[in-house]
């Protein structure tokens, strides 16, 4: 059990600073916001709007906030 914030580790993956991740359930990387604008979408620099709507959407289904759309 955790007693306080001080036992809280991030293991398994390497984190960037300024940077904002979206985690399937399985722990699989499905977005990637950088700090200078970049978007990557399961590692794949996104240059369409579209492709960021569809990570998002598949995101939020994984996590159970979407059905069907």
């Amino acid at each position: 059990m955790v007693n306080n914030f001080t036992d809280l580790r991030l293991t398994g993956k390497k984190f960037e600073s300024n940077t904002i991740h979206f985690f399937t359930n399985e722990n699989n990387e499905i977005i990637k916001l950088c700090d200078n604008g970049d978007i990557f979408v399961k590692g794949k620099l996104i240059e369409n709007d579209k492709e960021v709507v569809d990570a998002m959407r598949e995101f939020l289904k994984t996590q159970g906030y979407l059905n069907g759309a």
